[in-house]
This record gives structure tokens, sequence and C-alpha cells, in this order.
């Protein structure tokens, strides 16, 4: 009977957080002033069944927390509906989840910031080696007028080795890749080549401000030895949770952001125990997407 008040009790304590989050994005468009930049719509405590929407009468939200249990079928439906085209042929993406040790997220963004320019987001291009999942970091500022987030006008690119963040001379090789070689399967219509024109082209990114969202993770996720794990995920979403409307909801590609310690990845299954900590042993994902939430500096 306990366990059974004490997860009611979590429950009733989750749809006001949930509504909350729903209000305040859908009310401001995710914009947030100083250095906090526009992101997306947030909403439900679950995901949306991966297939339960037929068209886009009922507003399909993206979803700000994910548990253990949830993140399996997003990131299966990325494995399912997004494919790379090696000699003809559609094989799986490799590598589909990153685990980046946080000291050289630091130490490549120490290269960058200046004291009048300091860090406060970073910007995710998807890329591609060969058949592996390559993305492209940037890092970006606060704009002097308005606070909102922008790329740092000298460009330094980094990606990741498998070890830690090194500076990359030659991103578009990578980035031009991914939009080259992937194939989604959108709708139910087969695999076809990535658009990044007309009013619902494909997401090329994803970019995460510090304040109040990958601060609170890390904040929130205290641990001996920092990893920030990147998961590629995708769902089931009509544009409209973008700010855009199609006809009909389509898969794109979206990232998740949960922390380990060393190996071991802080993710429960539940829902956030405290309220006011909700990414405590939980997965973010409230990254900006590109198109076409894009960032000053980025088409």
């Amino acid at each position: 009977m306990k366990q059974l008040t004490a997860s009611l009790t979590r429950t009733a304590y989750l749809f006001p957080l949930v509504a909350c989050m729903l209000l305040l994005f859908s009310c401001t468009g995710g914009a947030e002033n100083g250095e906090h930049a526009q992101g997306d719509t947030a909403a439900h405590a679950a995901p949306t069944p991966l297939a339960a929407a037929s068209d886009c009468k009922d507003l399909e939200h993206r979803v700000p927390v994910y548990d253990s249990s949830q993140m399996i079928p997003l990131r299966k439906a990325f494995v399912d509906h997004f494919k790379v085209e090696v000699s003809g042929k559609l094989e799986d993406i490799k590598d589909p989840v990153l685990r980046i040790p946080w000291k050289s997220i630091e130490a490549a963004q120490k290269t960058v910031a200046t004291s009048g320019k300091p860090v406060r987001g970073i910007y995710i291009s998807y890329g591609l080696d060969g058949d592996k999942f390559h993305p492209i970091f940037e890092f970006m500022h606060p704009d002097s007028t308005n606070g909102d987030l922008q790329i740092f006008a000298v460009k330094t690119f980094f990606s990741f080795d498998g070890t830690k963040l090194k500076k990359e001379t030659d991103p578009k090789n990578y980035t031009d890749a991914y939009f080259k070689d992937i194939r989604v399967e959108r709708i139910g219509s087969g695999f076809s080549a990535l658009k990044n024109t007309g009013d619902k082209p494909d997401p090329l990114g994803t970019w995460y401000q510090y304040p109040d969202k990958l601060n609170n993770l890390l904040a929130q996720n205290p641990v001996n030895d920092t990893v920030l794990v990147l998961s590629c995920i995708s769902q089931n979403l009509c544009y409209d949770a973008f700010m855009i409307a199609p006809p009909t909801p389509e898969f794109r590609h979206l990232l998740t952001l949960h922390v380990a310690d060393g190996a071991i990845d802080q993710l429960v299954n539940g829902p956030p125990v405290d309220m006011t900590k909700p990414y405590v042993d939980h997965a973010m994902d409230l990254g900006g997407v590109c198109p076409p939430h894009c960032p000053k500096g980025k088409p």
C-alpha cells in the first residue's frame, strides 16, 4: 500500500510539472531572455506511441524528460527509420549512442571562449563517417544585443574520436556525407533521401543552451566521472511540435542527453521522484532542432 501511495503521489506531482513546462514553451515559443535562447515545445509525461498519430489535428509534442524504459522504443525507432546507403544497400547506422567525457567538452570550449563571449551553448551538427554517426560540435555564446545564443564567428569545429573531443579540420566532409547518404522512412512510404528545402525540411542538427538545460542536467546528476551520453532517437511527430504544420506526422532525427558515471548510466525506470529536479537519473530532450529553430550563425 505504501508503494502504491508513493507511486500515485509521484504521478500527481508529475502532471503539474509537465503542464507547467507545456505552458511555458507553448506561450513563449521556447524563447527566453538574457542568456537563454529559444527551444522547442515540450509536453507529455511519456512519449506518444510511435504509430498512434495519423494526422495533425491533435498536436504531437516532444517530451522533455525520459526514463530508461521510454528510451528503448525511441532508440529503436531511430534504428528502424534512419539508414545509411552503402553501395546501393541500406545499412544500420553505427554508433548511434556516444559517450563523451565532460572534461573533454570543458577543455574544448576553453579554446574558443573569451572574457566577453563565454560559452553558453553547444551546437551538434549531424554527420557521418562511412556508416558511423559522426556529429560535429560547435560552441555558442550570448548575443551582446539580446542575449540569444549564436555560433562563434571564428569557426572552430570539434568531433569525437571515441575518447575525447578534438579539433576537426574538415567538418563539411562529415555533414555533407550525412545529407547525401542518409535515408529516412518518414511516414510509411519507403526510404528516401533527406531534404533541406520546402515547408518541412529534415533537421540537420540540434543545439542545447547551458542555462536551465544542460547545466541543470549536470547539476542534478553529480557523479565522480561525468560522461555526457548522446543518443540518437526518433519519434513520430507533427511539425506542429516545431511550430510548423505538415498534414501528417513524420519521423525525425532527434537527440537526448543523459549523464553517466564512467560506464554506469544514471537512468532509472519511472517518473522523477523529486519534481523540482526532473533530470535526476533521467534523459533530457530540450534541444533546438535546426531546421526549423536555427540560431544566428546557422542557416
